[in-house]
């Protein structure tokens, strides 16, 4: 099956779920090609995590590892999270002879795009969507909602095109109309292939980083900056713990600016033993988790999450809704938004206790993602959906043709 997927921003070194779900529809013998924007015209605060230096080199070595094809449009422009892609952008899709076409984001410009596309020219299309109405901080999203409810949404309405959710969220419902029964849930996962518990990772990487094998050690990868409580975690690292086991914290991340100033400051004057490393490729993450004991989210919430549970890792995370959910089977711990008491107590907590009881938090983490986060059984949700839509486009063809 020729499956092309259109996003307006990708990064091959990122782990988000475009770069696992199309090395997996690859891996399970699909013909697999993305359409995205050029790097170059992207704001700061999405380039600056993975960089875009050489970034042809990088797509070079995705496609070479995975047997996904990257094709790479001209932005014309790009205002408040919307990229507008140059007409090349069609003659791309037309020229990829999709039997599907999969728009990320259906109501960024360039999801609605991509719908109008294959509606016009009889494509097979799905959607999927990654809104919730917290997410959403735009001054004119007012005007936009109004536009797309009632001339976007009605052609999705009536084509019956899947948008797919990616968590139990009726966003599209809510603000577009779109009923909930043409909008499955097929949530997040991890990559198995590369997360999991891995002693040999273990042993290289804590001899590379010069940490003794009885050492218990914390990690936390992701952004430093405001959104993703960098100074928040900073300073709860400040003081030592009273804990029982020589404790090292691994920071992985880049910190920009004037605040990411204040971040490393503060780090690197902790009176914790403290490892900052810049921010690595997804695939060199998996190193670092194997060496790791227990991984920690200061704000929000994280994706990084199933990949830290894969790897046999409990997590601390905020008690927000969709933590909740996620620390739900003895598998980690959650703190009083903004308490740096309460953050710190739960990691005393865990590093102090006993290593049966432990293990057990860590067994629980593996198989909290093994039973329901695979993203190899993911990808099979994902075929399905789409096996399905291609079906009703083939029995309205054999109707026309009779």
């Amino acid at each position: 099956m020729n499956i092309v997927h259109v996003e307006s921003f990708f990064h091959p070194d990122a782990g988000y779920q475009l770069n696992i779900l199309a090395k997996y529809m690859a891996k399970k013998g699909h013909n697999v090609t993305i359409i995205t924007g050029e790097i170059d015209k992207f704001p700061d605060f999405l380039t600056s995590f993975f960089g875009k230096d050489n970034i042809q080199k990088r797509d070079q070595e995705y496609q070479r590892k995975y047997n996904v094809k990257i094709i790479r449009i001209p932005v014309i422009w790009y205002y408040s999270g919307r990229a507008f892609l140059s007409k090349a952008f069609f003659v791309a899709l037309k020229e990829c002879m999709p039997d599907i076409v999969f728009a990320h984001c259906h109501d960024d410009m360039v999801g609605i795009r991509t719908i109008n596309y294959c509606l016009k020219n009889h494509v097979p299309v799905i959607g999927d969507t990654h809104m919730a109405e917290a997410a959403s901080k735009n001054k004119l999203k007012g005007i936009f909602r109004f536009y797309y409810r009632n001339i976007e949404a009605p052609k999705i309405i009536n084509n019956k095109i899947p948008i797919i959710r990616t968590g139990n969220i009726d966003y599209v419902n809510k603000i577009y109309g779109i009923p909930l029964l043409q909008c499955p849930i097929v949530g997040f996962g991890s990559d198995l292939m590369l997360f999991h518990p891995d002693l040999e990772k273990k042993r290289n990487m804590r001899v590379n980083l010069g940490i003794d094998n009885d050492d218990f050690v914390v990690i936390y990868a992701g952004k430093l900056d405001e959104f993703k409580g960098g100074l928040f975690l900073a300073e709860s690292l400040e003081e030592t713990f009273p804990v029982n086991k020589n404790t090292i914290f691994l920071i992985i991340g880049n910190t920009i600016g004037e605040y990411g100033e204040k971040v490393r400051e503060r780090l690197n004057n902790s009176n914790n033993n403290i490892i900052l490393i810049p921010t690595v490729k997804y695939e060199e993450l998996s190193d670092y988790f194997a060496c790791s004991d227990l991984a920690i989210i200061p704000k929000q919430s994280s994706l990084t999450f199933y990949d830290y549970q894969a790897s046999g890792l409990p997590v601390i995370a905020e008690d927000i809704d969709v933590n909740r959910t996620r620390v739900c089977c003895s598998n980690g711990f959650l703190f009083n938004p903004g308490s740096k008491a309460s953050f710190r107590e739960c990691i005393t907590r865990c590093i102090n206790m006993e290593d049966d009881e432990f293990q057990k938090l860590r067994s629980n983490s593996i198989r909290f993602v093994e039973e329901n986060y695979d993203y190899d059984k993911k990808c099979d949700e994902y075929i399905s959906i789409i096996m399905q839509e291609l079906g009703k486009y083939q029995t309205a063809n054999k109707r026309w043709n009779e």
